[in-house]
């Protein structure tokens, strides 16, 4: 079945958006994306987010915008302590397993391309990768042709 994919990567940072208990470290921030509908979606829709340390992903969904699969990938060794936040009704089904991570810059230990391969085997061809050391927020465009770029995406 074809998907459109979306992939979003981070580090994270352990000293910024999380805080250790005796068996696992909490994430302490949520990270925002909001997604922006760029034209009709056609087919359904993969959201893919992943990171080194655990994070608290808060999805802003439009009406009109529906989540098929959201895949957390965190590191096993955290105990699986990530998050997700979405309006109800707007998410299908959420996946917390480790499959890799990377950001573009993979200095320190990622691997964008084992990332984004083991991505097309679960899910098929990733529509877009986004990738960011350290984030709060972020925008994501959905649907309709992947290479428009629009004038004003927040609108």
């Amino acid at each position: 079945q074809e998907r459109e994919v979306h992939v979003i990567g981070t580090y994270g940072n352990a000293s910024y958006n999380s805080y250790r208990t005796p068996d696992r470290l909490v994430p302490k921030d949520w990270f925002n994306v909001k997604l922006v509908q760029r034209g009709p979606l056609t087919k359904p829709l993969v959201l893919v987010v992943s990171s080194y340390y655990p994070m608290a992903w808060d999805l802003d969904v439009p009406d009109g915008v529906y989540i098929d699969i959201v895949h957390v990938s965190e590191q096993t060794s955290f105990s699986s302590s990530s998050q997700v936040s979405a309006p109800s009704g707007k998410v299908g089904r959420t996946v917390i397993d480790w499959i890799s991570y990377g950001y573009g810059y993979d200095h320190t230990g990622g691997s964008t391309a084992v990332l984004l391969q083991n991505v097309n085997d679960l899910y098929g061809p990733v529509t877009s990768f986004t990738g960011y050391q350290h984030f709060k927020s972020v925008i994501l465009q959905v649907g309709g042709d992947p290479l428009e770029v629009l004038d004003n995406p927040a609108s």
